[in-house]
């Protein structure tokens, strides 16, 4: 939806899109689709039978919540886009979600066979929200109400491995 505002909104006034060739269903499960004034169609597409994503190629993807996906999501769409040598992008939160987010999170770091790179965005680095970053008050008051591991979850970015492994690392 952020998507299509950007691009229903333009620039300096002009819409970006076609409102001839735009579904936005009331039911926000349904997929929604534009297309822009390039011919550029944007459809969205849930995750939630993956068998339904083997049926087309596309230019790229973003895969929104990420973390929230089956691995097997990732790499059916990782298909998808080798057909077209298209892009990937995968967002969200790393706060409770499977492990294979993670895991990628960690490998991207670095070189990696994919070419591929992660990023993360603390908290604080919307310093129009925070000002001062890392050291606001704010920022250091919810370090101080949980535990350390929690924190860097869910404000840091960072991965943490799960309570009641073993050997967590």
């Amino acid at each position: 939806m952020y998507l299509y505002n950007a691009f229903k909104d333009g620039v300096n006034g002009i819409t970006l899109i076609k409102p001839e060739e735009t579904s936005m269903p009331v039911n926000i499960a349904s997929p929604w689709s534009f297309t822009t004034i390039w011919g550029q169609t944007f459809r969205t597409r849930s995750a939630s039978d993956i068998q339904k994503l083997a049926s087309f190629s596309v230019s790229g993807v973003i895969m929104a919540e990420a973390a929230q996906h089956i691995y097997e999501s990732f790499l059916k769409l990782t298909a998808r886009v080798s057909e077209t040598s298209g892009f990937l992008i995968l967002s969200g939160t790393l706060e409770r979600g499977l492990p294979w987010y993670g895991d990628m999170f960690i490998r991207w770091q670095g070189e990696n066979e994919l070419g591929a790179r992660s990023f993360s965005l603390p908290t604080w680095s919307n310093t129009n929200v925070y000002p001062g970053g890392e050291e606001n008050p704010r920022i250091k008051e919810l370090r101080d109400i949980g535990p350390e591991d929690y924190f860097q979850e869910r404000y840091g970015g960072k991965p943490v491995r799960k309570m009641g492994l073993v050997i967590p690392e």
